[in-house]
Order: structure tokens, then sequence, then C-alpha cells
């Protein structure tokens, strides 16, 4: 299967193209830079330097490589930089797409397009907390949200006016290793590593612990991106979550649990934001129906992989 992945050299990108080549794929990438993750695994993919806003630098890449499968992850995704950063958000998540889209749409025999949606695009957590299901009305309450919304019209009409497969993937919050530090629990396993390393006092800074999160682990949302390429249904939408919700604090005393430094937990006023006591919860019921996606790592190895990424950055840098 030959794949090219937009946003090849970010945290779910890097994890995808190593899946992909496990599984002897031909695999292709287009991104702004290649990033550290992609360091191992550079030789055995075609890399294109380009910005997705540009169709011609989408053309470039996808005329030399004709892919089977497009996965488009290339976008802006941390909530709190869109909310900075509005105008870049809906340039590269909404013109990115429909650039992406509009070169998919030249190709002859059309590629599949599997399109790296957000459970951020329901809103607010019904006050029931029930997980949400693909049927539930959507509501996006951010410029990322609003930003991914339109990104998955675009991916359907492509579909249904220009034969365009896509396949729309909402994920709810995952991590892994390789993630940035601006993400929770990617953050509080690189605060850990450096205390027990040395690098900085044994002293973490830390946000609300009352807010109520889920977390996938990176390795099930690969599985998810290959299963809705093979079965996805054209213009249909699939949650990808593990509807399990987790306190932050929980996070941080499981991290805790897991070194022998004794490390000083302190509130940081800059990181405080009202706490989400209703999570915002997924029902894959669909993806499990139609993909055969089931989530397979516990939140304890998932953070035991994180915690042991940044075991490993630790020991670089001493």
């Amino acid at each position: 299967m030959r794949s090219l992945i937009t946003g090849i050299g970010g945290f779910a990108g890097g994890h995808l193209a190593a899946a992909l080549l496990e599984r002897d794929a031909e695999v292709a990438g287009i991104d702004t830079a290649t990033g550290q993750r992609l360091e191992s695994i550079l030789d055995h993919i075609t890399f294109t330097k380009g910005d997705i806003r540009k169709a011609d630098a989408i053309r470039d890449a996808v005329n030399q490589f004709h892919p089977e499968v497009i996965y488009h992850l290339a976008a802006i995704t941390n909530v709190g930089r869109a909310w900075k950063k509005r105008r870049e958000t809906l340039e590269v998540n909404v013109v990115g797409t429909s650039a992406v889209l509009e070169v998919a749409a030249e190709l002859e025999p059309k590629p599949t397009v599997v399109l790296a949606s957000t459970g951020e695009i329901y809103g607010p957590p019904p006050p029931d907390s029930r997980p949400l299901t693909e049927d539930d009305p959507t509501h996006p309450q951010s410029p990322y949200a609003v930003s991914k919304m339109c990104a998955e019209l675009l991916a359907r009409q492509a579909w249904e006016s220009e034969g365009v497969p896509t396949v729309i993937l909402r994920m709810f919050n995952y991590t892994g290793p390789w993630q940035s530090p601006s993400f929770v629990c990617s953050d509080f396993g690189r605060q850990v590593a450096w205390a027990e390393a040395g690098l900085v006092k044994p002293r973490m800074s830390v946000g609300n612990l009352e807010s109520l999160r889920e977390f996938s682990d990176i390795r099930d949302i690969t599985k998810g991106y290959l299963l809705a390429a093979e079965h996805g249904q054209p213009g249909q939408a699939y949650n990808l979550a593990n509807g399990t919700a987790v306190r932050i604090g929980d996070v941080l005393e499981y991290l805790l649990r897991s070194t022998k430094v004794d490390i000083d937990v302190q509130q940081d006023a800059s990181r405080l934001r009202p706490a989400d006591l209703v999570a915002l919860r997924g029902d894959a019921s669909l993806a499990r129906e139609q993909l055969g996606w089931n989530p397979s790592f516990t939140l304890e190895e998932t953070l035991d992989s994180v915690l042991e990424f940044w075991r490993q950055q630790a020991a670089k840098k001493n």
C-alpha cells in the first residue's frame, strides 16, 4: 500500500509512518520539517518539505509518489495555540485540508483520504457525562474545534461531489512517546524524568489537578488510522476513544509513584484553568463494529511508555 502522510514530522505522523513501514508499506510524507521522530526512518521514506496550505506543494509530493491512501494529519492541534493564532489555525486546518482534497480529486484512481479530526467538535460534554456517539450534534466552541468541523465538511463534500473516498476519525485525548510537553501527560512525564536525572530541582509545576480527561494510547490511535484506510466507509466519521475518564491528579500520582525521587509539587497560577468536572468522553462502538478497532493499552502502560521516553531523553542530556 502506497501511503502518503501529511504532517509526517509530527507526533501522530511519526508513529503512523513507523507502523506502516513495519507492514512493508511504501511511505511518503510532507511537512515543514522532519523532526527528531523521523531521524531513524528518514532513509526509508520519501519526504517532501512543503506547506500544505499550498496545493502545488502537495501536488509535487503526490505526483512523485502516486499514493493509494493519504493520511491527512497536518494541523495545528494545540487548543491554546489555536486561540492565540486563530487565523493561522484556519489557514492550516481548513485551507490545508481543502488543498489536500483538491489534489486528491485530480487523481485517477482517487486515493482514500483519512482525515484526522477531533472529539472537540461535539462541544461541551452532556450533563450526564455519557460517552458521545457520532450521531450526537456538534457544537464546536474553540477555534481549533471550528477548524476541524470545517475540515470534516470539506471531506464530506469531496466524497459526495467529487468521489474522493474520505474517512473521518474523531480522536479524543491521546498520548504517548514523542508527544509535545505542551500536553499534560507528556509535560508531567518530562518533569519527573528531568528531576530524576538531576537536570532540574525536584520540583514540579502543575495546573488544575481536578479536571477529568480520557486518554488513549498513540499505538491504539495508530491502529485506528490503519483500520480506517482498510475498512472505513467513505463519508463516515468514527470516534476513537476509550470512554473512560481519569482525574488529572491521578495521572500525576501514578507518575510520582513510578519514581524514587521525592518531588515537590507546586501549583502554578499561570497554568490554572476552570476544572472540567464533567469529562468529554467518546463512544467508539461504531469503530469497533465497522473497523474492528479496540484499544489494547491500559492507562498505566501508556504512562509507563511516556515516562520511559522522557527518561531516555534525559539520559542524552547528561
